[in-house]
């Protein structure tokens, strides 16, 4: 997505863990990765996307799959919350959960 990437969402990370960027000449910019996921099902253009939210439209025929030259750049994910000491059980078990979990989603 654009904000997560800083507005460069064609970054591709280099064996010598390095980043790569590509500037495109886009005709249609998203913030979001369900919106990028709608487009190329529309056939507005090309989207890297995380192959878990689009493999059932892979299978279908509705998006086709590219293999690129270099893999997509990873994207960070943070949380942000006011006070370690006082977290809320909710926001832990939250926490605990992503981190658990995020490595399943690549």
């Amino acid at each position: 997505t654009v904000s997560a990437l800083k507005g460069m969402p064609w970054q591709f990370a280099r064996p010598c863990a390095e980043f790569s960027t590509v500037q495109v000449n886009e005709h249609y910019r998203v913030n979001s990765g369900e919106l990028a996921l709608k487009a190329a099902i529309a056939g507005v253009g090309f989207a890297i996307l995380a192959k878990v939210s689009c493999q059932a439209f892979i299978d279908d025929g509705s998006l086709v799959e590219i293999e690129l030259e270099l893999p997509a750049a990873p994207l960070q994910l943070f949380a942000v919350y006011a006070n370690r000491q006082y977290l809320p059980a909710k926001t832990r078990v939250f926490i605990d959960f992503i981190r658990q979990n995020i490595m399943s989603y690549q």
